[in-house]
């Protein structure tokens, strides 16, 4: 049995509504998810309208193009259970973009976010 046939309409519109939020964090357009993540325009419109869900070799496509770990998107697609006790999916794809920055890059990071938020005490942590 296949992915499609098994997978429930509440989880292909919780994926589709995922990757809608992934588009507007990028400001991306559905071709523009196709183009970096090597995909058909149709592939990724049956997903976003939630008609069909990714398979694993899909979601592996989507992740690369979208820079998040592969097993967050396999997650968010229905393929691996949430762990309880885990870290939330945002808070994962947060921490897997920090660590893929400079150092530098990501300290300027949490200066920029603490201050943004209003949490910044009168001297970084750090210094």
């Amino acid at each position: 049995m296949t992915k499609h046939s098994t997978t429930s309409l509440a989880q292909k519109a919780a994926f589709a509504t995922w990757l809608h939020g992934q588009l507007a964090i990028r400001r991306w357009r559905p071709s523009d998810l196709a183009a970096h993540a090597d995909l058909s325009l149709p592939t990724i419109s049956q997903l976003l309208h939630g008609k069909h869900a990714p398979e694993p070799s899909t979601c592996k496509k989507l992740a690369r193009a979208l820079s998040l770990p592969a097993a967050l998107v396999c997650e968010r697609a229905g393929f691996l259970p949430a762990r309880p006790g885990a870290l939330s999916a945002a808070k994962r794809a947060l921490i897997s973009l920090v660590e893929s920055l400079p150092e530098t890059e990501a300290l300027r990071f949490l200066i920029r976010t603490q201050a943004r938020l209003g949490t910044q005490a009168e001297r970084p942590w750090w210094a």
